[in-house]
Parts: C-alpha cells; structure tokens; sequence
C-alpha cells in the first residue's frame, strides 16, 4: 500500500470493520470514508465486513486509487473521494492485476490476459486505457518520468519509459521484495534485510537486517523508512540504516 504525502493519512483499515479511514498525520480526527452506503456499484455484492478486500492503495491529491477483488472473481479499478467518500468505477478487469500506481494524470497498472502479462496505463479518469509494455511490473514507483519497478522470478529492479520505452535493468545481481524510490534512491527491501542503491545502479548499500516475509510495503518519508507486512508491527528505520524500532 503507497500512502503519499498530503493534507491527511488516508488509512486502510483491515479489521475490525475493514472500512477505509483517513487520520491526520499526529493521529488525530479518524474520519470514516466509505460505508455501507458507498456500496452501490463498490464491491459488487460484498458486505460492511467484507471491505477488506479493497487492495493496492494509492492516495493522491484529493483522491483515493485503488484496486477491488470482487465476489465474482473479477477485478475492478475505483477512485473514491477523500472527502465525501464518493465512488467512481473507473475500469473493470477480468483477470489478475499487480503494480498500480498514479502519476501525472495516469493511472499504471499490469494485468493477465491471454496467458501473459501486459502493463497499461489508463487516465484518473478512465479514458484512454493503452498498453504500455508486455510484461508485468509490480512494487512501480514513477519518478522524474520514469518508471522504477521489480520484474521477474528473479526480482531484479528495472526502469523504462512512461510509455514503456528504454527499459533496462537498474544493476545485476539484486534481488528485491518492494522498492521505494526518492530522489536518486531506490530504497529495497528482500526477505532478509534492507537495502538502498542510486537511480543509475551505483552505490548499493546495506542499511540493516530485517527478517521479513514477502508480504512487505514500506514507504520513506522525512528521513525514516517506514514497514508493515504479516507477520510483525510496523518499524521504522532511519535512511542511514539506523535506529530500527518498532512504531507504537
């Protein structure tokens, strides 16, 4: 879950009701955003209890981006409003999607059809859904125009092109669970430990161990990187690789 930075944390609340909430940032005002009245043409059938099935978060400007599992297996794009909660259909998917992110006016993401992974990118409006790659993306970040993401078995971090073009890979011999791109960083993560390395593949650096599973985001932010996954609380870890802690 990609949570940027803007006028309140919009939070994606699991249990125990599995709604979606947003808190200012000292984790005051938690405010409910959608209900049970946001259900018509959200969720397609899917009951208050059964929210959690909201996936792949992204939060920019005024809008929550997100991805939906739907009860008929299908797969469905939606923004809702931060503020009123209003929800809009913005593409449905009949097949396995991975790597949604919003940038500059676009949405990206990567699905399954035919056998095969395809990357498109489709306006915050829903128009213009158009393929952008034939290989899937996931764990994408979009910086300065480009595309940083985690590709293949052998999860190696690559770039290419807001429309697909010069893709390569960032530098051999990585193997990477989720990145988060600042400025000329790439900020990585595997199942063992934590790792930063330049835009251009220089300069990779261990920060600190971290014994995690697959399941992982993080996000970096004033300094600090920030990791939640199954199996253990959040943390924090200063981007020097210092003061690992848990966040209470």
């Amino acid at each position: 879950m990609l949570i940027k930075s803007f006028k309140r944390l919009a939070v994606h609340r699991r249990n125990p009701d599995g709604l979606i909430y947003k808190v200012r940032k000292d984790g005051t005002e938690n405010t409910l955003i959608t209900s049970a009245d946001t259900q018509s043409g959200f969720m397609q059938g899917y009951t208050t209890q059964n929210l959690s099935m909201v996936d792949t978060m992204v939060v920019v400007d005024n809008y929550i981006y997100c991805r939906v599992n739907n009860n008929d297996r299908t797969k469905v794009i939606y923004r809702i409003n931060v503020d009123s909660g209003e929800v809009e259909q913005l593409q449905q998917l009949s097949a396995l999607t991975s790597g949604l992110t919003v940038y500059d006016g676009w949405i990206y993401y990567s699905k399954s059809e035919d056998n095969a992974w395809k990357t498109y990118r489709i306006r915050t409006d829903g128009t213009e859904n158009t393929k952008i790659a034939d290989f899937q993306v996931s764990s994408t970040n979009i910086v300065n125009d480009k595309i940083y993401y985690v590709y293949g078995d052998g999860a190696q971090i690559y770039s290419m092109d807001l429309d697909g073009a010069n893709n390569e890979r960032i530098a051999d011999g990585i193997k990477a669970v989720k990145i988060n791109v600042v400025g000329d960083w790439i900020y990585f993560t595997n199942t063992s430990a934590i790792y930063k390395i330049k835009t251009d593949g220089t300069e990779k650096t261990k920060l600190c161990d971290f014994p995690s599973s697959n399941f992982i985001d993080m996000n970096v932010l004033n300094d600090w990187i920030y990791l939640t996954g199954n199996g253990f609380n959040m943390h924090k870890v200063k981007t020097d690789g210092s003061e690992l802690q848990e966040v209470k």
